[in-house]
């Protein structure tokens, strides 16, 4: 496709302001020009697509999901008990409400039977429609750790698990080079233990400081970015202490925790929705009073967290923890961005979290995530502007067109 899209507001995915009176120019796949009108040389067989009143900006990317379950109450059951096979069909289409949601890439959270890894390919091969996704595969857990979901009675073979299950210098490096070999593009492990899951608390660290230094330096060897399932601060400052790129969650930060991400060049995905959603709708997600009090004085820190992660300048990106937190559901990932902004964040600033700082954050900022020359034609046109009102990318009917690597996926200009 040879493409003008003129008289547009541009949102760029880095940038703090809005670029007024702009023209997008794009060959085939590839983002050709992006300028003022007056700068930008539209060649004569292009096509122009009139943009006026619509803003442009970057396919959005979702830092945190779980393809193969939807926010059910009892997320893990289904995910453990479901064939596999259905939760293969069940991904597809998480995966297309998503895209249809306006986001064209998503980064895995980690899913049963290598289902992520799977869906990549086959987005990739055109057998199906798809965000493009960047798969982690299985879940790398200590025993009785956050993600130990699968008792050993039920003979469940390891490739059709959610997590890897290691002990041990020698275990966590097979661990990873197990999912090295499944084709993961980056390596997720629980650093701790997690809220409301029984025998796995956030206080708990769940790895000892060779163990982490033996999965983290096996991952890097293979050039694979590491990242860690946090919400505790002791396990988070071990990651960190050795070597890992990444923290999703971390619910309990303190300023020495930021401290040392800041200095290491450490991200953080901290999923604000999960939290929010359980104290909101407590009834539905099935929590009881005394577990939704507990909820709250956990928010109340995660809040703090995030803010003191903000402040410090700590690259963060958006991620909703899709699918298998209650209620945070496929295709609503938007929600993050409200609740970030909810929390602290401008307008902007969220929408830099969802499109050019989560791009560095998995690992493809060369190809996607702000609207530049040279890069992928992944875009969507908001009808209305989200940077005064960042509710805006959450009604879907407001985004009326969305384009990824050039190819037309919605148009209802």
């Amino acid at each position: 496709m040879k493409l003008a899209l003129i008289h547009a507001n541009v949102i760029n995915g880095k940038d703090s302001y809005i670029l007024e009176n702009a023209v997008l120019v794009i060959n085939d796949q590839v983002i050709e020009q992006v300028g003022k009108e007056n700068k930008v040389s539209i060649p004569r067989d292009y096509e122009t697509w009139d943009m006026s009143g619509m803003f442009i900006m970057p396919g959005l990317i979702e830092c945190h999901s779980h393809l193969s379950i939807n926010g059910e109450v009892d997320a893990i059951k289904v995910m453990t008990e479901t064939p596999l096979t259905e939760l293969g069909i069940k991904a597809v289409r998480h995966g297309q409400d998503t895209l249809m949601a306006g986001y064209t890439s998503l980064r895995s959270g980690s899913n049963v039977g290598y289902l992520d890894v799977a869906l990549r390919n086959m987005v990739a091969a055109g057998m199906v429609e798809g965000p493009r996704v960047f798969a982690c595969g299985h879940f790398i857990s200590s025993t009785g750790g956050r993600a130990d979901y699968h008792n050993e009675w039920t003979n469940i073979p390891l490739e059709h698990r959610y997590s890897d299950i290691a002990d041990g210098v020698d275990e966590v490096r097979r661990a990873v080079r197990r999912q090295i070999k499944a084709g993961v593009d980056f390596i997720q492990f629980g650093a701790t233990g997690g809220v409301l899951s029984g025998y796995s608390t956030p206080q708990i660290q769940e790895y000892s400081i060779e163990e982490l230094q033996a999965l983290v330096d096996e991952a890097h060897r293979a050039e694979k970015f590491v990242t860690a399932h946090a919400e505790g601060i002791d396990g988070a400052k071990a990651a960190i202490n050795t070597g890992v790129d990444c923290i999703e969650h971390g619910f309990l930060l303190d300023e020495e925790a930021v401290k040392m991400m800041k200095d290491n060049n450490v991200r953080l995905v901290p999923t604000l929705t999960p939290l929010k959603n359980c104290i909101e709708h407590a009834d539905e997600a099935g929590i009881s009073q005394a577990e939704c009090n507990e909820l709250k004085s956990i928010r109340k820190e995660h809040i703090n967290s995030f803010k003191m992660a903000l402040d410090a300048g700590i690259k963060i990106g958006a991620g909703m923890d899709a699918g298998a937190a209650p209620l945070c559901i496929h295709g609503e990932n938007a929600q993050e961005l409200q609740a970030m902004v909810e929390a602290g964040m401008t307008p902007m600033q969220a929408i830099v979290a969802a499109t050019g700082d989560a791009s560095e954050i998995a690992g493809f900022s060369s190809k996607i995530g702000t609207l530049e020359a040279g890069k992928l034609a992944d875009l969507i046109a908001v009808n209305g502007n989200p940077v005064e009102d960042i509710s805006t990318l959450r009604n879907k009917q407001k985004i009326l067109m969305i384009l990824k690597e050039g190819e037309v996926i919605k148009n209802e200009l």
